[in-house]
């Protein structure tokens, strides 16, 4: 197999291909490898200006608009860079207004001035954070009588993130869904023989670092195989991919990188 996208992975893949005890086991691997995408910036970019395309949408159905990023500090956050990269894409002007983290649009009087939000995001993994955010500034919202209502748009998700968020009552738009890499491509018992796989491939991960206890198939099971070129990855990833250490605890040269546990 190979991929123009990966030609810089030659050394991480071959690591990873060592790590394989059987056939089975490497026909997983180079599964995943096939499914995984590493989107480029130019592929990034055409999805941020489709993005903004639609936000652009919304405000011209309503008066004001905050376009608010889906973290909720002002630490190092995709969703913000979301937000810069869409800044120069959006109208200037009072209509809409960027707010850089959940926090900040509960702000003051901001929910009062721009009653209508959009939640922006570059993935979304099991879509526990985005149910727990909207979930936050209803509550925010009922407390203090402002009325608001808001829509989210993720530009790449997981289905099974989509579905989970379909009974909130809220216009949820991801510009692109992702199957889970093993059971959205395999079922019954060829489903079960390559996750038997895969957990014999995690098996000679770290099952504890610092505290931080393996992501089995990735945070909440999600089954991802997703990344933007040169970005911090997902945790919802096969750990496979970006685990920073093996069973001895010696660091791995990873696919991707992710600079948390």
């Amino acid at each position: 197999m190979r991929r123009q996208d990966l030609e810089d992975c030659e050394k991480q893949i071959l690591e990873l291909a060592s790590q394989c005890d059987n056939t089975g086991e490497f026909e997983v691997l180079q599964h995943i490898l096939e499914k995984f995408i590493l989107l480029s910036e130019n592929q990034f970019e055409k999805y941020l200006r489709e993005l903004a395309k639609r936000i652009i949408q919304v405000s011209s159905k309503k008066a004001y608009v905050a376009v608010v990023a889906m973290a909720w500090n002002e630490g190092a956050d995709s969703s913000q860079m979301v937000l810069q990269r869409l800044k120069p894409m959006l109208p200037r002007g009072d209509s809409i207004k960027l707010f850089n983290s959940v926090p900040m649009y509960l702000k003051k009087e901001n929910m009062k001035d721009y009653p209508h939000f959009v939640l922006v995001d570059d993935f979304a993994g099991t879509g526990s954070t985005v149910r727990g955010r909207l979930k936050h500034i209803f509550a925010e919202s009922k407390s203090r009588k402002f009325p608001v209502t808001g829509q989210v748009k993720v530009v790449f998700g997981m289905e099974r993130a989509f579905e989970y968020l379909s009974d909130l009552g809220v216009d949820v738009e991801f510009l692109a869904k992702l199957k889970p890499g093993l059971s959205g491509h395999f079922s019954g018992t060829e489903l079960g023989v390559k996750s038997c796989h895969m957990n014999r491939l995690e098996s000679g991960l770290a099952q504890i670092i610092d505290g931080k206890m393996l992501p089995s198939f990735g945070y909440g099971r999600a089954e991802a195989l997703f990344c933007l070129k040169g970005h911090n990855a997902p945790n919802s990833n096969f750990p496979i991919l970006w685990w920073p250490e093996d069973w001895r605890g010696k660091p791995r040269d990873t696919l991707v990188y992710r600079s948390e546990l």
